[in-house]
Parts: C-alpha cells; sequence; structure tokens
C-alpha cells in the first residue's frame, strides 16, 4: 500500500509536468524528467518502462513545440537529470549511454515534425499566392480582350459613321438640282451630314474605350 501510494505521487509529478509542458515545453518536459530523483527520495521504484516513455513524450514534445535553442537546452538538462541520478544512485554504467541514446532521437523527432509541418504550410502558402496570381493573370486577359473588342468595334463604327457622312454629303451634291425645288429637303439632308460628322468627331475625341 505504501509502494503504491508512492507511485501515485510519482505520477502525479509526471501528470503535472505534462500540464506544465502544455505552456511551456521545454519547463515541462524537465520536470517531467525530474521525477526520477523524486522517486528515488521518495524511495519508489524507479525510472521504470513507463516513466521512461512519458520523458521520451515530453522531450519530443518540447522538440515539436518549443524553440531550437530551448528544446536543446531542455533535452540537455533531462540527460543530465537522468545520469547524474542514475550515478549517485547506483554508479556510472551503461545507463550512461543509453539515456542519451533514447532523448535525443525523441527530441530529433519532435523537431522533424515541426519542421515537415512548417514546410508544408509554407508550400500551401506558397500555392495559394500561385493561384492568386494565376487568376489575376486571367482576369487581366479577360479585361485585355474585351477592351481589344471594344476598340475593334469603335473603330469600325468611327468608319462607317464616317463613310455614311461622306455618302449623304456626295448623295447631297449630286441631287442638288432636283433638292432646290424642294426647300425642306436640302435642309434635311444638311442636318443629317452635321450629325454624322458630329458623331465621327465624338468618337475621335474620346479615342475609344479605356480599360
Amino acid at each position: 500500500r505504501q509502494s503504491f501510494a508512492l507511485l501515485a505521487v510519482v505520477a502525479a509529478w509526471i501528470a503535472a509536468g505534462f500540464v506544465v509542458a502544455a505552456r511551456w515545453p521545454a519547463a515541462g518536459s524537465v520536470m517531467v524528467a525530474c521525477f526520477y530523483p523524486l522517486s528515488l527520495l521518495l524511495g519508489a521504484p524507479g525510472p521504470g518502462g513507463t516513466g521512461l516513455i512519458a520523458v521520451l513524450v515530453a522531450t519530443a514534445w518540447a522538440g515539436y513545440a518549443a524553440p531550437r535553442r530551448q528544446s536543446l537546452g531542455a533535452v540537455a538538462l533531462c540527460i543530465a537529470t537522468f545520469v547524474v541520478t542514475d550515478g549517485v544512485h547506483q554508479g556510472l554504467s551503461w545507463d550512461t549511454v543509453f539515456f542519451p541514446a533514447i532523448f535525443i532521437p525523441a527530441w530529433w523527432t519532435g523537431t522533424l515534425v515541426q519542421r515537415e509541418q512548417a514546410r508544408s504550410r509554407q508550400v500551401l502558402a506558397l500555392a495559394s499566392e500561385l493561384d492568386a496570381q494565376r487568376e489575376a493573370a486571367a482576369h487581366s486577359a479577360v479585361l485585355e480582350e474585351r477592351s481589344r473588342i471594344a476598340r475593334e468595334v469603335h473603330d469600325a463604327v468611327a468608319h462607317s459613321v464616317s463613310v455614311m457622312t461622306l455618302q449623304i454629303g456626295g448623295l447631297r451634291r449630286q441631287l442638288e438640282d432636283a433638292l432646290r425645288r424642294r426647300p425642306a429637303k436640302p435642309a434635311v439632308m444638311l442636318c443629317l451630314g452635321r450629325l454624322g460628322r458630329q458623331a465621327v468627331a465624338g468618337l475621335l475625341c474620346h479615342g475609344g474605350p479605356t480599360r
């Protein structure tokens, strides 16, 4: 029963370390690693597979969520905590190499996941930017084509009105003798010619549609 109570205290410490890691990943990972000296001080068995897995998860989270310099310092402290505690408890052994061999790959895995996610976000941002540029280019091409068609229609209308005005003037001169006998007719022909010239002048003055 006493051993179970001690293990419960150590488990609560590990859980509290993960709570801290949710806000401060580097500090939380070091706190989780400190369960080993705590368990020895309390006389609880340790470190145990569950405790080691907890530290591996915490160091991987620090590598993922914390800035690189902070996470690197955190994994170094975790390794130092285990190496020093184990050395004080039972002297230096192969565990001195074992702890770095498992903590560093866990931290490196977290940094790799962080790097890949950052690259994925960059790729998505670049793809969105390229889509926006493609849409802008397509819209610009449509506007350019509309402007070209409008200029062609404008030029065609101006040419047609010019030809019509010239033909009205020529017809008026050809029918000048006949129109003298009908005074109202020349006025109509003159008005048509004047309207045609005004329309042509207006078209030329505006110079065609703009974009």
